[in-house]
């Protein structure tokens, strides 16, 4: 960051040696001086404030490492952002200063009251720019330190939910299920149609057959109205899982926010391992329901 060395106009009258200084070319210098303050500093602050955006959307919990470091180098920049602010209001303030004791005059004298404030206030101008230059340099280089410990400690690890994919999944999830219920209805349609043509068969010649059948059957519909409860949790989890990301795009595993995304999966997770065991149950009932009928003569 680097700002105009000030030099101000001088005109030199009489054998006194009295000094007079130009105040509009006094003040034009100044006032450049402190446009280049201002200017720098809107750019440091830009820059900043979108790092800070970015990693502020992140809502880190700050409990653990590698977040406790990321969180003190934040900290510290943002008090390097408060000095610099402070110093940008002290330019500008002194600035201030010399247009009102300067109103209506061009040009100041040496000799004057005004002469002594004009020097105070170039001095002043002066240390606080050096002063600004070097924390806008040092911030420059926080800012950095922060964004390289971001890339190589924090974004390897953090991992996110978009919010809005999940949903679309889990749609396409609940979507399959129904399938899966309806393929199931008509398959145990057809299991009690065969089983009732073989009890109107053989129910008299093999009775024992028929009542293993029929206990089978009884079986498998305890077995398939299961399946209702399972779409319940399913949907009641996903449910939840919309009312507590509402209004949210994106949710990060670093933040506290990540809870609702691993309630809907282990929620989830588990339902889609009920399924799987009751499909492979209802398929061993099926398989012996046909063994059975196989052995009817």
């Amino acid at each position: 960051m680097k700002i105009n060395v000030l030099f101000f106009g001088i005109i030199l009258i009489n054998s006194a040696c009295v000094v007079q200084y130009n105040v509009a070319d006094t003040n034009t210098k100044l006032k450049t001086s402190v446009e280049s303050v201002n200017a720098n500093c809107s750019s440091i602050f830009a820059q900043i404030e979108k790092m800070q955006k970015e990693y502020l959307s992140l809502k880190c919990k700050t409990d653990t490492e590698p977040f406790q470091t990321a969180q003190q180098l934040f900290i510290d920049i943002n008090t390097s952002i408060t000095e610099i602010q402070k110093l940008k209001t002290d330019i500008n303030s002194e600035y201030s200063n010399f247009t009102d004791f300067t109103k209506g005059k061009n040009t100041i004298a040496s000799n004057t009251p005004e002469w002594k404030k004009l020097k105070q206030t170039k001095k002043k101008m002066k240390s606080s720019i050096k002063s600004l230059q070097n924390k806008g340099e040092e911030t420059i280089k926080k800012a950095t330190t922060f964004n390289e410990y971001a890339a190589t400690k924090i974004v390897p690890i953090v991992i996110f939910c978009d919010v809005s994919l999940y949903l679309t999944g889990y749609k396409k999830t609940i979507e399959d299920f129904s399938k899966v219920k309806k393929n199931a209805a008509t398959d145990f349609a057809n299991y009690q149609s065969q089983v009732s043509e073989a009890a109107n068969q053989f129910r008299k010649s093999q009775p024992n057959k028929i009542q293993i059948l029929t206990e089978k059957v009884n079986l498998m519909q305890i077995e398939l109205n299961r399946l209702d409860n399972i779409e319940i949790s399913i949907q009641k989890a996903v449910d939840q899982f919309k009312k507590e990301t509402k209004g949210k795009q994106k949710i990060y595993s670093c933040s506290s926010d990540w809870d609702s995304v691993l309630r809907v999966e282990s929620a989830i997770s588990s339902q889609q391992t009920e399924i799987s065991n009751l499909q492979n149950k209802i398929q061993s009932i099926a398989l012996e329901i046909q063994n059975t009928v196989n052995t009817l003569e």
